[in-house]
């Protein structure tokens, strides 16, 4: 008990454990760190094929394409280690 009196620190223990069960059955407290880097990471892909789609267009080469595809390939390795995480 007072080791969890001293991780609770200035909150009730009641609401630290509450917390700490929530944080195991999501997954783990890193979950939405997670998945806010995928999220990012993400949207640097997209801005990428959007740079490729624009070059196409302007009758441009596809230049970058498999570097696209590899990064969206460690996205969803990532990704399903996360909703691994959650179950």
């Amino acid at each position: 008990m007072t080791r969890i009196k001293q991780a609770a620190g200035s909150r009730k223990v009641a609401s630290f454990l509450r917390q700490a069960a929530l944080d195991v059955r999501a997954g783990g407290p890193h979950l939405h760190d997670d998945l806010v880097g995928i999220r990012a990471e993400l949207r640097a892909i997209g801005n990428n094929l959007n740079q490729i789609a624009k070059r196409v267009n302007q009758g441009g080469d596809a230049d970058g394409i498999a570097t696209v595809t590899a990064d969206i390939g460690s996205i969803s390795k990532v990704l399903n280690r996360a909703l691994a995480r959650v179950g």
